[in-house]
């Protein structure tokens, strides 16, 4: 019990976050075959820390456990929905373990939830079902969680990327628009500011949006393709702290080894062979150097690398070693092209949920966005440089931004309401 609800932290040097445990967990019952053993020990945490008013945490861990072992049981997938909404609605998410308030819980099963209704409402046929499905997906949408530390506005999450999908089937296209816009508009609105911090999750996102409006995928890649890009160098050299695009490991990182970060010193042998703490700290800098001007990408932004969500070995670092593709609907599902391909072999029956692993895919006949796009040489100077037969397109990041806002995304809307999806000619 200590190990598992001890998950909630990262490891600085493995890059682990967290959930890792889990994980562990999870994949042993695979191995073994035995599943329910695992739920019989969430069970019994579950009823433990209750007692003591906690349980929340583990409560989200065996939901997750559900969604992945048993996701074609429809009868465990509703006990799993039962869980999440327990975890929404729950009035404490601390820790008992670590005494920590485990905030990211209400996300996390937020999105689980939206992803799990999602699924439900594209599997059956009978519209009451779909209006049903929509009306729980709203109900998560508009609902307040019991927490004044969350400051998530789903709204303006990935989670309405669904909700705006399920609108436009079963009830109108302008409800459609309206939440779509709104989303648009955040995502300019923080790609815009000074702020660098959420500029890689808001161009993902900005992404995922404008792939769901007809005539606007190329401007999704380029989206997507930006995501390890520094927009603006003022920004980074001006940033309030100087770690441009830094996750909170890294700042702490910085900190701890004393890292003035508002400048890079010139690294002499002599700085150098002072001691091993100064030598540390170089090294840490040099690093940071080298993200920023990379020869192939351009500017790169300082992040923490990911992991592939079909095979959890496989670390994803920029573009370096593989093309990677984002779900447009699951929340946070990006896919090496060997999982891609894996996915597309279950999707015509060649292979069984079964046979390729335990780590969260997303559902069948799902939609993704191929990053980099073709030709793409990354942003530089703030500069967008696209590279295809030999001509180089530039555009600095902000006129495009701009011109998305102002006419590329308008004239989208314009053919969208203009289009006729009635079959014109029967012969």
């Amino acid at each position: 019990m200590a190990w598992l609800c001890a998950d909630f932290r990262v490891d600085q040097e493995s890059y682990q976050h967290y959930g890792y445990h889990r994980v562990i967990f999870h994949e042993s019952a695979r191995a073994t075959g035995n599943g329910l053993f695992v739920a019989q020990v969430y069970e019994a945490i579950i009823k433990f820390q209750e007692m003591r008013g906690g349980g929340t945490p583990m409560r989200l861990c065996l939901a997750l456990f559900y969604l992945v072992y048993y996701r074609n049981d429809p009868q465990v997938v509703d006990k799993a929905k039962v869980l999440l909404n327990q975890v929404l609605r729950s009035k404490s998410q601390i820790n008992l373990a670590t005494g920590y308030n485990e905030v990211d819980c209400l996300d996390e099963a937020r999105d689980r939830l939206a992803e799990l209704l999602y699924e439900q409402f594209r599997y059956t046929s009978e519209l009451t079902s779909k209006q049903q499905f929509l009306g729980e997906m709203r109900k998560i949408q508009e609902e307040n969680v019991n927490n004044a530390l969350y400051d998530t506005n789903p709204s303006e999450s990935s989670t309405a990327i669904i909700y705006a999908c399920m609108l436009r089937k079963v009830s109108s296209n302008s409800q459609f628009q309206d939440v779509l816009e709104r989303l648009f508009q955040s995502c300019v609105k923080a790609l815009s500011d000074t702020d660098s911090s959420n500029d890689q999750a808001s161009l993902v996102l900005l992404a995922k949006v404008l792939a769901c409006v007809p005539g606007l995928e190329r401007d999704a890649r380029i989206a997507f393709s930006a995501k390890y890009s520094i927009l603006d160098q003022k920004i980074a050299l001006t940033s309030e702290d100087g770690t441009y695009g830094l996750s909170d490991i890294h700042r702490d990182d910085a900190n701890d080894k004393g890292v003035e970060t508002e400048s890079i010193p010139e690294n002499s042998a002599e700085q150098q062979s002072e001691n091993k703490d100064e030598e540390s700290t170089v090294e840490w800098k040099e690093e940071r150097f080298r993200y920023k001007s990379h020869e192939k990408w351009g500017d790169i932004l300082p992040s923490d690398p990911i992991k592939c969500s079909g095979n959890s070995e496989h670390v994803i670092r920029y573009w370096e070693s593989t093309p990677i593709y984002v779900c447009i609907t699951y929340i946070d599902v990006h896919l090496c092209a060997a999982c891609f391909e894996n996915i597309k072999l279950v999707n015509c029956g060649e292979k069984a949920w079964n046979d390729i692993g335990t780590r969260r895919f997303c559902g069948e006949d799902h939609r993704y966005i191929k990053g980099p796009i073709e030709g793409w040489k990354g942003i530089r100077d703030g500069v967008i440089v696209i590279e295809r037969e030999d001509v180089e397109t530039r555009m600095p990041f902000k006129d495009w931004l701009e011109d998305l806002k102002m006419n590329r995304w308008k004239r989208a809307w314009e053919a969208f309401w203009k289009r006729e999806d009635l079959v014109n000619v029967l012969e």
